[in-house]
This record gives C-alpha cells, structure tokens and sequence, in this order.
C-alpha cells in the first residue's frame, strides 16, 4: 500500500511537472539590463521579484540539503527554480490560492531548527535566521509562505487525479525504457561472390526442413464452353 501511495505521488509529480514546463512556454525572458526582468502571461517581472524568489529557492535549498547545501548549489539551478515559483504563484494567485498568517506562523513554530526544549524559541529564531539562511526573517517567512502556497496548488491541481496500478506501471515504463539499436545494410550481391553452396548442402537441407516448403492443399481446373439450346426444357 505504501509503495502504490509512492507510486501516486511520484505521477502527481510527474503531471505537476508537465504543468510547470507548460507554464514555463508562457514566459519571456527579457534583456537583462532592463529593469524589467521578464513577463508571465503579459504580467511585468522585476528584477526585484525575481531576485527574492531566488532568494526564497536558496532558503528552501537550505532547508532541503542542510550542510550539503554549498557543494550542491552550483548543480541546483536556482535560477529556473525562481522562475518557476513566480509561475506557480501567479497561477495559485489567479484561482485565489493563499496561505493566512496563522498558517504561516504554525508552519514555522513547528521547525525543529527553531525549537528548544521541544518549543518554539523566538530568539533562537532571530538567530538562526540570518547565521544559517544570511537573510532577513521576513525574507524567510515570505519563503515558507511561498512554499505553502505551491503546496496548496499542487493539491489542488492533482485531488482528482487517479490512476490505476496499470497505469502507473505504463508510466514507469515509459520513463525508465531505453534501448540501443546498431544496424548494418548488407546487399544480396555483396554476399554474391563469398556464399557458394554445393548441391549436396541444399538436399541435406531440403530433406531436413520439407516442412517448410510444402505447399497447402490445391487443384487445377479446366471447362469446356458449350453453346445451350434455345428449346432445351
């Protein structure tokens, strides 16, 4: 059961996915010195917004991969992952996806990182903010928020997504099949000059394969045309 659950959540994935790359057709990049960094679906990007969504994709990627962070973070591409967070959040923002402050503070109070003793510690908070993230706590709620957000999209978008166990397994299929193919083109006549074949070898082989060349059951016709009598019965 748990795996089929994996199973699911790895499609959800898959077809979010595809959703983003769809989305990710709508942007524009623009010239990047302009103070304008790109459009999504006609909608004016800065070069401010998108640098806090980068800024909110590194604080995630902290989160995520810890101290590995810094040896990861060339091969991360927080650049795209910034661009498709400002997608995700015009789209959650166009069908009214939000997140309440309440539902931000609860997210954040349950962090082990912020807690002492099991509860949540304001100041070890203010601490650990700009140590570990080198930001701003509003910068860092501001990507919670965000997080929580796309969450909430990608649920909404997929509730009703349900697929069977055949189907998860064509789509595995499809994403882990791979073949190689090598092929020579051999002419009959190049072939001519170096297969010679005694006649003793072809009647070995004959008495050896009849089976193959009998012909199914047939007959030979012939009929005479004659010419009918007019008065005939």
């Amino acid at each position: 059961m748990k795996k089929q659950i994996n199973d699911i959540l790895k499609s959800k994935r898959f077809i979010a996915g595809a959703i983003i790359c769809l989305l990710l057709i709508i942007f524009i990049l623009k010239e990047q010195t302009s103070p304008t960094f790109g459009k999504i679906f006609g909608k004016r990007i800065t070069q401010e917004q998108f640098q806090n969504a980068y800024t909110h994709q590194r604080i995630q990627s902290i989160l995520n991969y810890g101290q590995l962070f810094e040896s990861l973070e060339p091969f991360l591409n927080l650049e795209q992952k910034a661009i498709e967070e400002l997608i995700l959040l015009h789209q959650a923002k166009r069908i009214n996806v939000t997140v309440s402050n309440k539902e931000l503070t609860e997210q954040i109070a349950q962090m082990a990182i912020f807690q002492k003793t099991g509860q949540f510690d304001n100041q070890l908070y203010r601490r650990v903010i700009p140590a570990v993230f080198a930001t701003i706590p509003h910068n860092f709620e501001e990507s919670i928020r965000a997080s929580l957000i796309i969450e909430k999209l990608f649920n909404k978008i997929t509730k009703d997504v349900v697929l069977t166990d055949n189907q998860l397994h064509q789509e595995y299929l499809k994403a882990e099949s791979q073949f190689k193919l090598n092929y020579i083109t051999i002419l009959p006549k190049d072939l001519e000059k170096t297969v010679r074949f005694k006649d003793s070898d072809l009647k070995e082989y004959f008495q050896k394969n009849k089976i193959k060349f009998l012909s199914p059951p047939s007959m030979k016709l012939r009929y005479v045309k004659l010419p009918f009598p007019e008065d005939a019965g």
